[in-house]
């Protein structure tokens, strides 16, 4: 190492050295002098590992309101947790919260290390003694003996556990969640934090009964009940652990009331109120939580208070009623579960639908919804049913000329104009999209070799003229056979193009039978119709014509830019395959096998692309003969060289530039960093959080891609030159094959224009 480095390590020894000292010191209790006293402090009270708050003590974090919360981190059954210990005023008061909380846990064995904010000896609960830290059979021996109850954490054990445990058990219940089967040891360590689950618990439901039964508790228990009850919200989105259960804070600064009901099998939250204070909005919740459970509807009461404290509060609780019970009490009248909407007799109504949701997704998982859930069901097919006999009549006489009435006309009209299925314009007509511009963009959905995409048909004004575009390709393309159905926004007939008839649609088996009959050219599919024949001899002409230089005529110039529409569609299909594939390959994530494919490609061409142009540049170097292929890319990087010196010549002699080339130089000299996304800074200029400029450039050491530092500027421009200086540096060693500046080499001191013969890596 170098004498920088070795001078660190040396005096990071010797830190280590006095603060184990001290730590001696202070457990043999030998008093420290102030500096040793000022050193271990700090040593004890270096801040949070999270939150970034390192002026706060262990243990400390400030919340919106200005107090100071304490919490202590526990493990319990494996999972690690906080457990909240209050708020506070000053966060000397709740350093000191969570140093007896952390004395209480040592001297009952539950750590092996005893770590606070200031020194121990100073608590009254402080002896000096510790318990033997049990494994778990010794606290499960203790548990069936009726020993006292663990404070809620499992101290890490021999055997491998810990992080890696948690990490199984999140693995395992993430592969439950999908549907996989997880390993061997993973079931086992999901089977033990289940089953330590329940015992807790079986506890805390004791705890619970006392309570109810007005039995005193331990401070233990009563601490274990108070922090339970106390916990706060499971989901509150902003984490605020000093809020009560049931209890969110809004925009305005008031306390919102809610609790969460299950109605026809699905979850939902029910407001109980707006409040002053988290007090208020906390007593709601509890007086909601007592109503359900004495009306049964709940199996257990959880409330944010002792619920004696309640004038509704009776102690009794009535029958949790299952499904069938509470079908039966609906149907003689009885009363029905707070906060349901009753179903109605024709089908209708929230919790009807909720029925027809929950059926849907039982069939689609192949499980067998409840009989009321079915008829709900059934009765919503037979409804669309009905409804698509309607539309199917509209559409016949339509067809057949006959006039429809209002009502049909507007329902048929309705079914044609029904907006998109995505988008969420449902006042525009089908295949229509307004975009950000205000315009109206046509679109029509195409199958190309099994791969659905959408057909861009051109931006108009207003939606009836890009709804009439879609009527067109529409009809078009039903009259080629290549749709089974026509579908319009407005009647067919008032069209030029519609002539009402169709032709069959070829399948799969159809068209290899007529290639093999017919004899395709070249592994090509024959045309499926004369038209279509037509339309491939037009679109070849178009090319050919093209290539040559010649005028196309009308029908040509279509032929071609359909062709060159449907390329750029699909290139940018591919594109967007292959780009989806290297982001999900950056992730980690698992590919398809097409993704796959498309990736590997990706990678290939981009290799095959950097090797050609390396290739290229070792034998111009060296004087070799280039091949076909190899001198088309040295001949272009020639070209676009000579076009970037031209227009910095011009620009060096102060001669304007046309729009294109003004472009172009802005563009090489103003490329910006990769990352970042700020284009409009020279290449290697970073803005930095203070507002100045950094300048660095990138190097490779070692076969490692690193970024070296050139120092902070206070305009782009300084930061620029600083790259550009430390480029041509590095380019006339020899460590670079080219030179890429942000302004002309030629304007620099250090530039003579020579490279030396270096090493082609670094």
């Amino acid at each position: 190492m170098t004498a920088e480095e070795a001078s660190v390590y040396a005096g990071s020894k010797r830190v280590g050295a006095v603060l184990r000292a001290a730590a001696q010191m202070v457990a043999e209790g030998v008093p420290l002098s102030p500096e040793e006293g000022s050193r271990y402090l700090a040593s004890k009270t270096g801040g949070l590992n999270r939150g970034g708050k390192r002026d706060l003590p262990r243990g400390v974090f400030q919340v919106k309101s200005g107090r100071y919360r304490a919490s202590i981190s526990i493990r319990t059954a494996g999972v690690k947790r906080s457990q909240y210990l209050g708020s506070f005023d000053t966060p000397e008061e709740a350093a000191r919260a969570f140093d007896e909380a952390a004395i209480r846990r040592w001297q009952a064995g539950l750590v092996p290390e005893l770590v606070t904010n200031y020194p121990p000896e100073g608590y009254p609960g402080y002896t000096g003694h510790v318990g033997q830290v049990a494994d778990a059979a010794a606290r499960k021996a203790q548990g069936a003996a009726g020993g006292a109850e663990e404070e809620g954490e499992a101290p890490a054990k021999a055997d491998g556990r810990g992080k890696a445990t948690g990490a199984r058990i999140r693995a395992a219940a993430e592969k439950l969640k999908a549907g996989l089967e997880p390993t061997e040891e993973e079931a086992r360590v999901y089977a033990s934090t289940k089953a330590a689950g329940a015992a807790a618990g079986a506890v805390f439901r004791a705890v619970a009964q006392k309570v109810a039964e007005g039995a005193p508790l331990r401070p233990e228990g009563a601490g274990r009940y108070k922090a339970t009850q106390l916990n706060g919200m499971k989901t509150d989105g902003k984490r605020k652990r000093d809020l009560p259960r049931g209890v969110f804070q809004v925009k305005s600064g008031r306390y919102r009331a809610s609790i969460g009901i299950r109605t026809a099998g699905v979850c939902r939250v029910e407001h109980l109120g707006l409040f002053d204070t988290p007090e208020e909005a906390a007593r709601a919740f509890d007086e909601a939580a007592i109503r359900r459970w004495q009306a049964g509807l709940v199996p257990e009461l959880v409330t944010n208070y002792p619920p004696e404290g309640y004038p509704g509060y009776t102690g009794h609780v009535g029958q949790v009623a299952d499904a069938a019970a509470r079908k039966a009490q609906g149907a003689a009248g009885g009363a029905e579960e707070e906060g349901e909407a009753p179903a109605k007799a024709d089908g209708r109504g929230k919790a009807t639908g909720a029925r027809i949701r929950a059926a849907a997704e039982k069939l689609k998982a192949g499980l067998e919804p409840t009989e009321e859930e079915a008829r709900a069901y059934a009765a919503m097919k037979a409804g669309g049913a009905a409804t698509g006999a309607v539309l199917r009549a509209a559409a016949q006489k339509v067809a057949e000329g006959v006039p429809l009435s209002p009502e049909e006309g507007s329902r048929y009209l309705a079914s044609k104009t029904g907006g998109l299925n995505r988008g969420g314009k449902r006042d525009l007509p089908r295949g229509v999209f307004q975009v950000k511009s205000g315009r109206y963009r046509a679109s029509i959905s195409i199958r190309t070799a099994g791969v659905k995409r959408s057909q861009y048909l051109g931006s108009f004004d207003t939606p009836e003229e890009t709804a009439r575009a879609f009527d067109e390709a529409a009809i078009r393309r039903w009259q080629a056979g290549l749709v089974s159905e026509l579908v319009t926004n407005y009647p067919p007939e008032g069209y030029p193009e519609n002539t009402g008839h169709t032709r069959p649609v070829m399948g799969a088996a159809a068209r290899k039978a007529q290639q093999a009959a017919g004899g395709a050219e070249e592994g090509k599919a024959q045309p499926k119709t004369d038209g279509q024949a037509r339309w491939a001899a037009l679109k070849r002409a178009a090319a050919q014509k093209v290539k040559a230089g010649q005028e196309l005529t009308e029908e040509e110039r279509r032929a071609y830019e359909a062709v060159s529409k449907a390329g750029k569609a699909g290139g940018a299909a591919a594109g967007a395959s292959r780009r989806a594939a290297a982001q999900k390959a950056k992730a980690g994530l698992e590919l398809t096998e097409e993704e796959a494919r498309a990736y590997a490609g990706l990678k290939a061409a981009a290799a095959a692309t950097a090797a050609l142009r390396r290739a290229v540049v070792q034998k111009v170097k060296a004087g070799l003969e280039l091949t076909e292929q190899e001198r088309r890319v040295h001949e272009g990087a020639i070209k676009a060289g000579a076009v970037v010196r031209a227009v910095a010549q011009k620009v060096a002699e102060g001669a304007p530039l046309s729009p294109e080339e003004a472009s172009r130089y802005k563009a090489t000299q103003m490329t910006g960093m990769r990352r970042g996304g700020k284009r409009d800074l020279p290449r290697g200029v970073c803005k930095a959080r203070s507002g100045r400029y950094e300048a660095r450039i990138g190097i490779r050491t070692g076969g490692v891609q690193r970024n070296l530092h050139l120092g902070t500027f206070d305009t782009p421009e300084e930061a620029a030159h600083a790259f550009d200086e430390a480029a041509i540096r590095r380019w006339q060693a020899g460590l670079v094959p080219e030179l890429v500046t942000n302004y002309p080499p030629e304007g620099y001191p250090g530039y003579t224009g020579v490279v030396e013969q270096g090493v082609q890596g670094e």
